[in-house]
């Protein structure tokens, strides 16, 4: 929700390379270092009642969309998601930033809600309680009094899976005060000036509750409660600040009389009746019995543990252990003040909490007036002993006949409070998993929307590419010493007559010590094309070089290794060839990036600028053929050095300005930077051993164990097939790095279709690691690297390694 409103505080805030020039692999594993995340196997022991009663809601907080309010109090553009994202470290081993896994999305976009919703259902929330804002000041999509809705009217309300959930308002009656951020530590926070006002009137109020019970209350998934068994389903609202609502009325009885008039239009309106609650769980319990209410509760921990949050004894950061103790008992002490009210009590789950991305860094931190509290943060061990407690508390309070045991969350995405279930880099997706291990899955509604059946989806199956055949002897351009290295060499090396089994299908056996491999050519590209794609390789990954050069012929000092723009321009002219082709719909393609290297081109002589290479990269994302995963996102794989991250910052922006989506990007060299890097990938797997390693010990296993191991630390994995590994051709005489006598045998046409349909099932059987629900082989064409799957000559086999993967592929449809 917004600023927090420290109601009963004291002044203190308490309560009263390898190879440079080119893609390849290591030669062994790719390896990855990183947090791991904690999960699932002890979750799975614990017992849960098979007809589930229990009720969860999580808060849904919305500013994380841009908003034309905030825009005038903010500027252009301006989300909360600009706090989250800037906040730093404040004291000793301070966990900030928390960076979301799904990037800074706007929640406006049904797309993006959907997958919450999804996230959601799919791991025991039942309904979201949308902070929700009315104020005399505002005014939003035409209808005066709101502010901050797009989430829940452009987002929710118009997501098309929006039924598996329900959803109720939780009026945040509050001052809206500028914390965003908040100066001055020492400031009361009752001195500080509201932008908006929290008490209103009767006439807004009246208008507030016309627009709730005509938009909201007419949705068939508007949460509705039957307290007790056999009796009516009532539309539920809750209050959040009641103390401020009695105000801008005048009073209780004229409070009263708001509230019955409210309950009198919804039943007008068709409902049977309304359960309204306050979070003002704080309140004076003679008064809200006075005003007809239904239930109390509480916002967060916050508000019930605020002695143990701000103790100066423990700030900065509280124990868990203390927060969770003292919570339980806030629990039983609230439950037994309300019950002499006849009033049921809501206990709250509190994820984590820490305010200070909303304090001014030009300020220090310490303890004082909201939002610079005290902060506590929980393991996913930490909350699922949360869960443990909450659980126990409803099964000794609730009676055992109710149908209708609600516990709150806070919250689903209070990011810049530091409460939220939504994944972020550290843990993923293990703190909402823990809530359907502890409560059970989503409970049964009275008007059920079934969830459609489950289709098992069939990966896509995708190719890196890497282009060294461009060329032939006796041309200028092969014999130019700076552009023709590449093709040069690798002519050069699978020359010999024990190498020719690999030779590309468009090429030529000249002699046994000679042969041509020259694939510039748009009928070559047309074949390879029906090739892929009559094959079930839906598309391919272009090692990304310059498609041109400030100096064609610079000295030799620039090209040590050959790391010069005019040896490597040649490695583009495939993907010219692709991008032209009238036939290129037939397959998909992405950018495969090498930082250090040949990202930005600039780095080695190419002539484009950063802005101009990466408003190209803009203008193949919007090709419809260009591959996109998880609603509309490009995909760009990185390979080589380790990214700038300011390079990639703008990569991302640019591309959110232009599509809306930021890419998804993998990382192939084990770097992760959070909220940035969405997934882990591999160029391939090279080793082996010098009389070569058999393909099923030195390539199958390893990458296996290596997909197994990077979704147990709770890392999204786009798993590498890789065909092999025998860089001998060049041994002798490569410029930018010999190859060596260790290899891997070359696999038997079972092994590589039994190691294909293994990525295949892993992929399937691991939908949330495997988000993307990709797989990628390694390579199409890397042919003297050892690792290709193009056809061959038709002599030494032609399409027989092609054939086999669409037999796993096959299997797996």
């Amino acid at each position: 929700h917004g600023p927090v409103k420290s109601v009963g505080l004291t002044s203190r805030g308490r309560m009263s390379g390898r190879r440079a020039m080119k893609c390849g692999v290591t030669g062994g594993t790719v390896l990855v270092t990183g947090v791991a995340a904690v999960l699932v196997l002890s979750l799975l022991a614990i017992g849960v009642s098979a007809e589930r009663r229990y009720r969860v809601g999580a808060f849904y907080y919305g500013p994380w969309h841009v908003d034309p309010t905030n825009e005038g109090l903010h500027g252009k553009n301006w989300t909360e998601w600009n706090l989250v994202k800037t906040a730093q470290p404040r004291f000793p081993n301070h966990v900030q930033p928390n960076v979301p896994q799904w990037g800074y999305e706007m929640d406006n976009d049904p797309t993006v809600m959907a997958k919450k919703i999804d996230a959601a259902a799919d791991n025991g929330v039942d309904h979201f309680l949308f902070d929700w804002y009315w104020y005399n000041e505002t005014s939003t999509n035409g209808v005066k009094g709101l502010f901050q809705d797009s989430a829940l009217e452009q987002g929710f309300l118009a997501a098309p899976n929006r039924k598996r959930v329900d959803f109720a308002l939780m009026w945040a009656s509050q001052e809206w005060m500028d914390v965003h951020p908040a100066v001055g530590p020492n400031i009361a926070y009752g001195d500080r000036t509201p932008t908006f006002k929290g008490a209103i009137d009767r006439g807004s109020f009246e208008a507030m509750t016309d627009h709730i019970v005509s938009r909201y209350f007419s949705q068939p998934n508007y949460l509705r409660v039957q307290t007790k068994a056999g009796g009516p389903e009532c539309a539920f609202f809750s209050i959040y600040e009641l103390p401020t609502f009695v105000a801008g009325q005048g009073g209780v009885t004229q409070a009263r009389a708001a509230l019955d008039a409210f309950r009198a239009k919804a039943v007008a309106a068709g409902e049977k009746c309304m359960h309204i609650s306050t979070q003002s769980g704080s309140a004076d319990p003679a008064q809200a019995k006075a005003l007809g209410l239904d239930s109390t509760a509480n916002y967060c921990w916050y508000h019930t543990t605020g002695s143990v949050l701000n103790a100066p004894s423990n700030f900065p950061v509280a124990p868990h252990a203390a927060m969770l103790k003292g919570s339980v008992q806030a629990w039983h002490d609230m439950t037994a003040k309300w019950a002499a009210a006849g009033l049921p009590y809501i206990p709250n789950l509190s994820v984590q909490w820490d305010s200070s991305p909303r304090t001014a860094l030009s300020d220090v931190f310490q303890l004082g007036v909201y939002p610079f509290t005290g902060t506590f943060r929980s393991t996913p061990a930490e909350w699922l002993a949360t869960l443990q407690a909450g659980k126990e508390f409803l099964d000794a309070t609730c009676a055992p006949d109710s149908t209708w045991c609600p516990i709150t969350i806070n919250a689903w995405n209070e990011w810049s409070e530091g409460a939220y279930l939504e994944p972020d880099v550290q843990y993923g997706m293990a703190k909402l998993q823990a809530i359907k291990a502890v409560f059970g899955a989503n409970a049964t509604r009275s008007k059920p929307v079934p969830k459609p059946a489950a289709v098992a989806r069939t990966p896509v199956v995708g190719a890196i590419r890497w282009d060294a055949y461009f060329s032939q002897p006796g041309e200028a351009a092969y014999e130019d010493p700076n552009f023709g290295i590449v093709t040069r060499t690798t002519t050069i090396d699978m020359s010999p007559k024990k190498w020719h089994y690999r030779v590309p299908f468009f090429g030529e056996e000249v002699n046994d010590t000679a042969i041509i491999a020259n694939g510039n050519s748009p009928a070559i590209m047309g074949a390879e094309l029906n090739y892929a794609a009559q094959h079930g390789i839906q598309f391919w990954s272009f090692c990304s070089y310059p498609i041109g050069c400030t100096d064609m012929h610079p000295p030799a000092s620039d090209c040590k290794n050959i790391q010069c723009c005019a040896d490597n321009v040649g490695l583009s002219y495939a993907w010219n060839l692709y991008l032209n082709h009238p036939e290129n719909h037939k397959v998909n393609f992405t950018v495969l990036l090498q930082p250090g290297y040949w990202f930005p081109t600039s780095l080695k002589g190419g002539n484009e600028t950063l802005e101009q290479e990466v408003d190209r990269y803009i203008s193949y994302f919007k090709m419809s053929n260009y591959q996109k995963v998880l609603g509309g996102r490009p995909l760009v794989f990185l390979f080589g050095g380790q990214v700038q991250q300011s390079d990639l910052s703008m990569l991302r922006e640019r591309t959110h300005a232009a599509l809306g989506v930021y890419p998804y990007v993998a990382s192939m060299n084990g770097q992760e930077i959070p909220g940035m890097i969405d997934a882990i990938s591999a160029y391939g797997t090279g080793g082996g051993t010098p009389q070569g390693g058999p393909y099923v010990d030195y390539i199958a296993k390893p990458e296996a164990a290596r997909w197994a191991s990077w979704a147990a630390a709770g890392k999204k994995v786009i798993p590498t097939v890789s065909a092999g590994w025998d860089n001998r051709p060049r041994i002798d005489d490569c410029p930018w790095g010999n190859g060596s006598e260790v290899h891997v045998i070359d696999p038997t046409m079972e092994e590589l279709q039994n190691h294909t349909a293994a990525g295949l099932q892993w992929v399937a059987a691991n939908p949330n690691a495997a988000e993307t629900g990709l797989m990628l082989l390694s390579a199409w064409n890397e042919h003297d690297e050892g690792h290709w799957i193009e056809p061959a000559l038709p002599q030494y086999g032609g399409t027989e390694k092609l054939e086999a993967i669409k037999r796993a592929i096959d299997g797996a449809k």
